[in-house]
């Protein structure tokens, strides 16, 4: 049956306007029978058909088979492949369009902007731009948001703003681009500037000013602005968008309340990967190790695909709380998923096998990596020093060295840390040297603690306040001196001690620790009259210390204690269990050491 053009255009925006892919396919079929395929303006048509439905690859070989491609044939296959990422590919096409004498409109400038944006192109930008002056294309407002996004997303603000400003009436687009031009180069105050002068203007923000502005929330930690936009995207009934919705969540996370993030995570319409990757996230983060494994297991119950960000962030979650078992259905999945050649995701692998004291599958991922680097090994050494074991940290960094790869930083305090807990003073201050002189790496804050710890289990006490001394204070954050404190009380110096109580008082006054460690020295030396005096500024200071948390991993679910707890209402039929550990623990001459207990009660 003949079909005439007339009669098949329609059918064909009727078709893309639907997504209709199926009866696309039919019509085109109509269309190579009739010798209508190579006609440019019901090309148009299809290629934006097959680019709604992801079919690229069919909008290209239809695309070549058109002949005498208009501009609007070229702004549909241009846009197709912007649409879906090929950003190069569109900047490619955009030459062979000029080649083929074709002048572009204000909308194929427009689609190519964006693909020199995405591409950081500014070059061949500033050229585009200045074909738009002279064809006088820059007047109009589609082009001018355009070139904001692409001199904003190349970090040319400046020139940003000034085409921002040349707009005789810029529009909530114009304003949306300039303010997440500001927020994602991390100008955050110049963004909530713009904001509130936007909505002076009169101008209602939409769901990308929203976006952008809650990340420049996030930039800034503006906990309290962040609420005030919340009220507003309820208020446009916007907070039901996921994407609003997720990025809510990381705002309120940036900006330390995960309370609130995670009451917003609760009410999610419908929770996606990013969702749970960013709570995930979120709990690991913040030292919530036990809430970030139950959210794992959430997540798997939704039925929700795993993702790579999920894996990292549940991984260090399983290493920080020791949840072996958990940590091995994780390793697991991120085998079957075909990750575990990830180098990122092999180290944490490793990491988090180090972190449980499950050495040998640790080295058994290390083996598993085709390709390893420092951090690999570092994962590794880290585990072992934090265990004291020296020898196998130092033969692991050995092994790193003879496979030709550097240590960083990161790799010296490991083993720094390894020479402390064993306490191997001389060694320790050879590799701190050697860190220096060797490898070029000028010591950091944390090297500098390292060897304040390494000095103070052996006893050098004025050592190792001589070199917290000669860290500039600002970048003092109490560990050093509570490392110096907690050595002092072991070995009753009651000078030294009480200078670093002093200077942990002043950066936390609130700090439990200090004043306990404090008391114990004056009690051993029976300076009973400085003893009361410290219990009473820790009365006024209100110090008292929380609540110590334990966790026990049991057929593969983690459970949270705090200290004084007696009953678990998850653990029932364990009394038994209990009663046996208690049993084997006598018999191994375990004595409790009460003034511990009592101390870990207060």
């Amino acid at each position: 049956m003949s079909v005439s053009r007339e009669i098949i255009y329609p059918l064909l925006h009727t078709c893309a306007t639907k997504k209709d892919l199926l009866s696309g396919r039919i019509l085109l079929a109509h269309m190579l029978c009739n010798g209508l395929d190579t006609v440019s303006a019901l090309a148009d048509q299809l290629i934006r058909l097959f680019s709604s439905c992801s079919t690229l690859y069919e909008a290209n070989l239809l695309f070549c088979r058109t002949e005498s491609a208009t501009v609007f044939t070229w702004h549909a296959i241009i846009t197709a492949h912007v649409i879906h990422g090929e950003f190069s590919t569109a900047l490619s096409l955009f030459h062979d369009m000029q080649l083929d004498g074709v002048g572009p409109d204000e909308y194929v400038y427009t689609c190519v902007l964006r693909a020199c944006a995405n591409v950081g192109s500014l070059t061949q930008g500033m050229l585009l731009h200045d074909q738009l002056v002279r064809q006088c294309f820059d007047k109009k407002l589609v082009v001018l948001n355009s070139l904001v996004d692409l001199y904003s997303k190349c970090r040319r603000l400046d020139e940003a703003y000034r085409i921002f400003c040349k707009s005789p009436d810029p529009d909530v687009v114009s304003w949306s681009t300039m303010i997440a031009g500001y927020a994602q180069s991390g100008h955050a105050s110049y963004a909530l500037d713009l904001f509130y002068t936007m909505e002076g203007n009169g101008i209602h923000p939409d769901r990308v000013s929203y976006l952008s502005i809650l990340k420049a929330c996030c930039g800034v930690g503006a906990l309290s602005l962040g609420k005030v936009i919340h009220s507003k995207i309820i208020r446009d009934g916007c907070q039901s968008d996921l994407t609003v919705g997720n990025t809510l969540i990381d705002m309120y996370v940036k900006c330390g309340s995960l309370e609130e993030a995670q009451k917003i995570f609760e009410h999610l319409p419908g929770r996606d990967v990013v969702s749970w990757a960013t709570m995930i996230a979120a709990y690991s983060e913040n030292a919530r190790g036990f809430s970030a494994v139950d959210c794992f297991d959430k997540m798997r119950e939704e039925g929700i695909e795993l993702d790579r960000v999920t894996f990292l962030f549940v991984l260090k979650a399983c290493g920080g709380v020791g949840a072996l078992r958990k940590g091995r259905v994780v390793h697991e999945y991120i085998i079957r998923g075909g990750l575990d050649s990830d180098v990122v995701v092999g180290s944490t692998v490793i990491d988090m096998y180090a972190k449980c004291g499950s050495f040998n599958e640790a080295h058994a991922a290390l083996d598993r990596l085709k390709r390893r680097n420092t951090v690999s090994w570092n994962a590794l050494i880290g585990g072992y020093a934090d265990r004291g074991n020296f020898m196998m940290a130092t033969s692991c960094f050995k092994r790193m060295l003879s496979e030709g790869l550097q240590p960083i930083a990161s790799t010296f305090t490991s083993i720094l840390t390894a020479c402390s807990h064993a306490g191997i003073v001389e060694d320790g201050y050879e590799y701190f040297e050697s860190m220096k002189n060797d490898y070029g790496i000028t010591p950091i804050t944390d090297h500098l603690f390292c060897l304040v710890d390494l000095f103070s289990r052996a006893g050098r006490l004025y050592d190792a306040r001589e070199v917290l001394n000669s860290i500039p204070s600002v970048r003092h954050d109490g560990s050093g001196w509570m490392s110096l404190l907690t050595a002092c009380q072991k070995y009753n110096d009651a000078d030294v001690g009480r200078e670093c109580f002093d200077q942990i008082k002043e950066l936390d006054p609130s700090d439990a620790s200090c004043y306990m460690l404090m008391s114990k020295i004056y009690a051993n030396l029976q300076m009973w009259d400085k003893f009361a005096e410290i219990q009473e500024m820790r009365k006024r200071a209100h110090a008292w210390r929380k609540p110590g948390q334990a966790w026990i991993e049991i057929n593969e679910k983690v459970h949270e204690f705090l200290v004084s707890e007696i009953t678990h209402q998850e653990l029932d039929g364990t009394g038994p269990k209990q009663e046996r550990l208690q049993r084997l623990l006598r018999k191994e001459g375990y004595v409790a050491v009460l003034d511990v207990m009592a101390d870990l009660a207060q």
